[in-house]
């Protein structure tokens, strides 16, 4: 490890978002989905992010939950000590039937990590949709949606500013943030566990390649 950290791997989000994923919900103001109210999830993150529409101001005034703003603040302290590479969003949808990959960080769309993901998914029997839009409506380019404003806990990951105590602040601007969306309705538990488990351990393989190359780079040549 150097002074930034190599890796900021995120299974799943913390505190109040793991024990709502162990219920299947993560929205603390209605006890299930609904199309008419809009959920506050845990990992709601716009009282931080910029309004790209007022760059003086931030999306929110106030974090929309306690659970939220402890979140947030945890993630903000941490970046703040350890520089994020890559932060990794296990994610679930059960309204879809086929998975992609959303990629928030620095390269988009890009990403050599997020079409890794899209392999390692498909290899793993997880059903992708390569093209079209999500249901969001965004537009889904070879398994793979580039960088989204939907106030996520991801796109704060990504942030290269972030709007704290009244003035703009570095962000944890994570180089590679990834969010795979895997169709839970679809899938057996079971399935979609190994598959989570096979593409953990190709991004570690390929992020401790990647380290084994910069580090043969950096050494001094010897006389």
């Amino acid at each position: 490890m150097t002074g930034s950290s190599e890796l900021a791997i995120r299974q799943k989000r913390k505190s109040g978002e793991s024990h709502g994923y162990a219920h299947n919900w993560r929205y603390l103001n209605t006890p299930e989905y609904s199309a008419e109210i809009d959920g506050q999830s845990v990992g709601d993150s716009s009282n931080l992010l910029i309004d790209p529409e007022k760059p003086g101001q931030a999306r929110a005034t106030t974090a929309s939950s306690p659970e939220a703003a402890a979140i947030i603040a945890y993630i903000l302290e941490t970046s703040n000590a350890y520089s994020p590479v890559v932060s990794l969003d296990l994610h679930e949808d059960n309204l879809i039937d086929e998975g992609y990959v959303y990629s928030q960080g620095r390269l988009g769309e890009l990403d050599p990590l997020a079409s890794l993901a899209v392999q390692v998914l498909g290899a793993n029997g997880i059903p992708l949709k390569m093209d079209g839009v999500t249901r969001f409506d965004e537009p889904i380019s070879q398994g793979i949606i580039g960088p989204v404003v939907d106030s996520s806990i991801d796109e704060l990951m990504s942030a290269a500013t972030v709007w704290v105590d009244g003035e703009v602040k570095a962000g944890p601007y994570a180089e590679s943030v990834l969010v795979f969306e895997t169709p839970a309705a679809a899938l057996s538990l079971n399935q979609r566990v190994a598959a989570h488990a096979a593409l953990l351990q190709q991004i570690a393989e390929e992020l401790s390649k990647n380290r084994a190359s910069q580090a043969e780079v950096s050494e001094p040549v010897k006389d």
